[in-house]
């Protein structure tokens, strides 16, 4: 079948422009003869114009690349990140874990202003200590700088010397502490701001401070079934309503022996803080624990997904006058300082007259560290609270004390611990055994089976 040259170019127009067109219009193209070279010439041109329009659309620019090549590596940063943080948190909670296991407590308490636990690594039933001979001492001492945590450490481990007889090392005293000192309402500049030290004497930027520089008798609360211990205090020594009033408290847990599904121990203070009633001063600021933090040697801030962490070398490394090298044989063993800080905190606020709602707020810390003779041994540390004036009760949970690592001195539990340990390797090593033969027991009664091992199981360890 042959078409006219006018019927060609009324189709080319219609598949061109996308448009439905009556067979009444391809007749009243009859005059377009002479034009139609030219036409399709156009036709053609524009097709390809289109069809390199496409074509360029699919490649990017050079600022489309740059911006994906921005979002690959930050996307790359944050895993980065969120790897580094799981590190910090999982390290962390094996120290904690790590130590002695059981300790014996002796409480002074004759004067209610300064409550003092002697903690000593607990003997087995033969009178024998565990892997790590060591003492703690905790200290509560509120003053007019604020509540003090303190921890003496003395380290204490008996060797052989080079005749093979016991030798006894020298008792080896570390102290260090945290004081919360004050609680200051600030104006951020912008929302999420944490608190700026260079403002920290700002008029215009601090609006108000509250010193904890006064508390009531500490409530020293008698040993409970599992072992804990726990030591209240409250200020301002004023108040007479803690439900209406203003004020502030902190409660410390301690246990005598681990206590794992309420992550308690015997090597450091689990600490309660309340802040309650604060009436802001307008209504967009926040608040701020400030906090002071001393000991021989202070690391650098960690940071975790869930935690922050201090930790405070034990500052071993200088010989004193006179010692020789095995004189420090052992005391590698040494735990480290530990002041941590979960990065959530519970705030209570009205929902409505009669009824209150809780609500996880973000805390956020900023640091200031010492200059001079100072730096390494101290740092000021702010912990901002995002809350609103709405909140009634702020409800936060540091931890203060000691940790250790298993790896590096080979401290740990109790000698029951370890037996225990022994008991569930070689049980491990028996089922492995057993389950070993029985597979090969199988293999060789179904010979020529190509055998199949499930592929969707997952050990899950808590």
């Amino acid at each position: 079948m042959k078409f006219s040259a006018q019927l060609l170019a009324a189709l080319t127009i219609t598949a061109c422009a996308g448009n439905e067109v009556h067979s009444q219009n391809l007749r009243g193209l009859t005059g377009l003869t002479s034009t139609v070279p030219s036409l399709a010439r156009i036709l053609d041109a524009t097709a390809q114009s289109k069809l390199s329009s496409r074509h360029l659309g699919d490649e990017k620019t050079p600022e489309e690349e740059e911006r994906e090549k921005e979002e690959k590596e930050e996307k790359e940063r944050e895993e980065e990140r969120e790897k580094d943080e799981k590190k910090v948190d999982d390290k962390l909670d094996d120290e904690k874990k790590s130590g002695p296991g059981k300790r014996e407590f002796k409480i002074d308490k004759t004067d209610k202003k300064d409550v003092k636990f002697e903690c000593e690594a607990k003997k087995d039933s033969q009178g024998k200590h565990p892997k790590k001979h060591d003492k703690i001492e905790y200290e509560l001492k509120p003053s007019d700088k604020g509540m003090k945590l303190k921890v003496d450490y003395t380290f204490d481990k008996e060797a052989k010397d080079k005749k093979g007889e016991k030798k006894e090392f020298k008792k080896d005293k570390i102290d260090f502490d945290v004081t919360f000192k004050k609680i200051v309402e600030f104006t951020p500049a912008a929302a999420g701001d944490v608190f700026d030290w260079s403002k920290a004497d700002d008029i215009t930027y601090v609006k108000k401070t509250v010193d904890l520089d006064s508390w009531k008798d500490m409530d020293v609360k008698g040993k409970d079934a599992k072992g804990k211990h726990v030591i209240e205090a409250v200020g301002p020594a004023s108040v007479t309503d803690e439900a209406t009033q203003f004020n502030y408290k902190m409660v410390n847990t301690i246990a005598e022996e681990k206590i794992e599904e309420e992550k308690l121990g015997p090597n450091f203070f689990k600490i309660d803080i309340e802040i309650n009633n604060w009436e802001y001063t307008q209504v967009g600021n926040k608040l701020a624990m400030i906090s002071e933090l001393k000991g021989p040697k202070l690391g650098k801030k960690e940071k975790g997904s869930k935690e922050e962490v201090i930790k405070i070398d034990f500052d071993n490394d200088k010989k004193k006058d006179g010692e020789k090298p095995e004189d420090k044989k052992g005391e590698e063993d040494k735990p480290r300082g530990m002041f941590s800080w979960v990065e959530k905190a519970t705030s209570t606020k009205k929902a409505d007259r009669r009824h209150l709602a809780e609500e996880e707020v973000v805390v956020k810390s900023s640091v200031k560290e010492e200059e001079g003779d100072k730096k390494g041994k101290k740092v000021d540390i702010a912990f901002t609270f995002e809350t609103s004036v709405d909140s009634k009760k702020i409800l936060w949970d540091p931890e203060f004390g000691t940790v250790y690592d298993d790896e590096a001195g080979g401290t740990g539990s109790s000698d029951t611990e370890s037996a225990d340990t022994v008991y569930y390797v070689v049980a491990g090593v028996i089922v492995a055994a057993l389950g070993g033969a029985g597979f090969m027991m199988a293999r060789g009664k179904n010979a020529g089976d190509e055998g199949t091992i499930a592929k969707d199981k997952k050990l899950q360890m808590v």
